[in-house]
Formats: structure tokens, sequence, C-alpha cells
């Protein structure tokens, strides 16, 4: 176990995001997926497959309790595929959002809080930070299909990026 502590010059990411906030916390994926992909050897973390095993049950619970959703079982499909299209060996922070990153007044950007590490795909941080962002009204998909990680992911069409 390590604990780290340091007093750090920063602010959080603005509410609701703003574009210069989110291209600085997607610049921080980058650099992150960069740096622990591979996992270091002696890290030793449960794949993101493992970690959320329970995940593609829950469309379970909507096929009985909300069965007049649209797209109900499309998006099932496509969820039982998770474990697929979510192998890597990138260390994946699984809980970036805004309360987790520091936007530093000397320019650096951290991540903070690694309380759920993972090995997974490295652009998964990337989707998982849009969720805070697409609720606070940005484009999310435009912004995915300029990033670095998530460019070359097509919908349904790759075992290497996301499924929808």
């Amino acid at each position: 176990m390590v604990l780290g502590l340091e007093y750090v010059e920063a602010r959080r990411p603005h509410r609701p995001w703003q574009p210069a906030d989110l291209e600085a916390a997607l610049g921080l994926v980058t650099d992150v997926a960069e740096a622990l992909t591979p996992a270091p050897d002696r890290l030793a973390l449960d794949d993101f497959a493992t970690e959320f095993a329970d995940w593609p049950s829950f469309w379970d619970h909507l096929r009985t309790s909300r069965p007049d959703l649209t797209h109900l079982e499309e998006a099932a499909a496509l969820a039982a595929r998770f474990a697929e299209v979510t192998a890597g060996s990138t260390v994946v922070h699984t809980d970036i959002r805004d309360d987790n990153i520091l936007l530093a007044s000397d320019g650096r950007v951290l991540m903070c809080d690694w309380n759920w590490p993972v090995v997974g795909a490295p652009w998964l941080d990337s989707v998982l930070l849009m969720i805070g962002p697409r609720g606070d009204g940005l484009d999310v998909d435009a912004v995915l299909a300029s990033h670095p990680l998530t460019a070359t992911c097509r919908p349904s069409t790759s075992t290497s990026c996301w499924p929808w």
C-alpha cells in the first residue's frame, strides 16, 4: 500500500464542464494510459471484466422491470460483449471524474483517488470521463471521435473498442 500527500495549488474542473478543462483532462488520460501500458509487473490488479462482472446482469433486471424500453435487447446483447472489448494491459483508474482531477496553477493536470484501479483497455478512462460532460450538455461523441485513444474506435466493428 502507498499513501502519498502533496499540497497542490490547484482547482477542480469547472462544472458544467468547459471544453478547455475537458481537453486538459483528456490530455492527462492519454499520458496516464501511455505511462501505464503495460501495467507494471509487480502491480497485482484484477482486470476490468473481473471487477465489473456483475454489470451485464443489470440488463436482466431491466428486462423484467422495464420491458418497454426501446432497444433493450440490442443494448443487452452489446453489453454482453463487455469482457471482450474492455480487455487490455493498461492500468485504468475507473473513477475518473471532475472531483478526482486537479488543474494545477503551474499547468500540471493531476489524477487523484486511485481507489479502484484495474487492468483494461487504454480507452476506458476516456469513455468513463465522458459521463459528466455528457450530462452537462457537451457533444461527447465529437470529443471521442477526435481523442487519440478513441478516434479509431467504430461502434460494433472492433473488439478493441466499446461495442455501442
